[in-house]
């Protein structure tokens, strides 16, 4: 009898570790699952031989499987401050079952063979399973999990250290800092070149006597005539 119990549970972890390929199943998909494992439990349960323990074991490698990829889809569709809320009440509401089948099942094992109670007690799988499977085509699935960038719903990106420092920051497209991504070495002069900036005579660029005058370092007094 207790290998016959740790063949069972052998299903239940085996259950566990199939989650990961579970995960991208559709409704549909986890319906059918659901379906033959409660059929392949109930089987077991009525063969009244010990290698119905293969049954029962496969049927809860399923329920094992299918709880799991329910819960992971529960915590990834909630977000916000409910989400604790929401899977705690859950959780509840699965253990509060979990008792009530408890119960049941000593209530009927006085009045029948186990076998029968058993087979009874996965009817509710069944009608999960028909739910599933009247769901539309597309429907749920595997939910995709949002970036892990570090920061709650909703909160702005940090800011860059040229953005803290008063700089302006690089545009999308741009090589650089400057308007529409232009390079910072466009935007200032860079040093003068020797024999560039004067105009001829050693004369900076200017117009008329203004620019003579520039050029030369002598400028008109008020009173007439040159100053310097």
């Amino acid at each position: 009898m207790p290998l016959l119990v740790l063949l069972v549970w052998t299903g239940v972890t085996a259950g566990s570790l199939l989650v990961g390929p579970a995960r991208r199943l559709g409704p549909r998909a986890l319906g059918a699952l659901l379906a033959a494992g409660a059929l392949a439990t109930a089987a077991g349960a009525l063969w009244g031989r010990p290698a119905g323990f293969v049954g029962v074991a496969a049927g809860f490698l399923v329920f094992q499987l299918v709880d799991v990829v329910a819960d992971a889809r529960l915590q990834a569709a909630v977000s916000g401050p409910g989400r604790a809320t929401i899977t705690s009440l859950a959780g509840l509401g699965k253990e509060a079952a979990t008792l009530g089948v408890f119960g049941a099942y000593a209530a009927l094992s006085s009045q029948v063979d186990h076998g029968p109670v058993f087979a009874l007690l996965v009817v509710p799988y069944l009608l999960v399973a028909l739910v599933l499977g009247a769901r539309p085509r597309g429907a749920g699935g595997a939910p995709v999990p949002p970036a892990r960038t570090g920061r709650p719903p909703g909160a702005r990106p940090p800011r860059s250290p040229a953005a803290r420092a008063g700089r302006p920051e690089p545009r999308p497209g741009g090589t650089g800092c400057g308007p529409g991504g232009a390079a910072p070495g466009l935007l200032r002069p860079g040093p003068p070149r020797p024999g560039r900036g004067r105009g001829r005579a050693g004369r900076l660029p200017g117009r008329g006597a203004a620019g003579a005058a520039a050029g030369s370092g002598r400028f008109p007094s008020p009173g007439g005539g040159w100053l310097g």
